[in-house]
């Protein structure tokens, strides 16, 4: 597959043309990851707000299972034995419930660390609209300086020997009729 000259007959041509590309590129690149960073940022957010749900579910946990222990405690009525065996299963209780709080803590941890990633990504993303601004106004003024000097130096001479080629053409044709 053989890929299309471009115009490199004429500077000014190649001028306007390299704006357009200017033009497209710093539309289409920065967009593309300016989606890619909004998708992360999405997911990680949603990540984080379940991770911090589950650890308020386990806090709650805990403190149900403490306020049980307490008033286990409390009761006197019960025998020292029975009392030693139920605070043996709260305790327990307890420390799975500690346990998967710790690591809920640790995935939070990563969570944030990850959030305030792509916080410093969102931040970029207004740099990359600011890349996107100057390269569109770069791009505008190259092609319409390279269009508007081909066009002025040299289009508009080459459409005047092209009009003048076909008078001559007419009038040689009319000559000999």
């Amino acid at each position: 597959m053989q890929l299309p000259n471009l115009p490199t007959d004429n500077l000014y041509k190649f001028i306007a043309i390299s704006g357009l590309l200017l033009i497209f590129l710093s539309t289409v690149l920065p967009l593309w990851l300016i989606h890619n960073m909004e998708l992360e940022l999405i997911e990680t957010e949603e990540e984080r707000d379940f991770i911090s749900y589950e650890l308020e579910i386990l806090n709650n946990e805990i403190k149900l299972l403490e306020k049980q222990e307490e008033f286990l405690q409390a009761l006197s009525s019960n025998t020292k034995r029975d009392l030693t065996k139920l605070n043996n299963k709260e305790t327990k209780d307890i420390g799975k419930a500690e346990q998967k709080t710790i690591d809920i803590r640790k995935e939070l941890m990563k969570s944030k660390i990850k959030s305030e990633k792509l916080s410093y990504l969102v931040s970029e993303i207004t740099k990359l609209k600011l890349v996107i601004f100057i390269g569109n106004f770069i791009g505008i003024m190259f092609t319409s300086y390279g269009f508007s000097l081909w066009y002025r130096r040299l289009q508009k001479y080459q459409d005047e020997i092209i009009k003048n080629e076909a008078r001559k053409q007419l009038q040689n044709n009319s000559q000999k009729e």
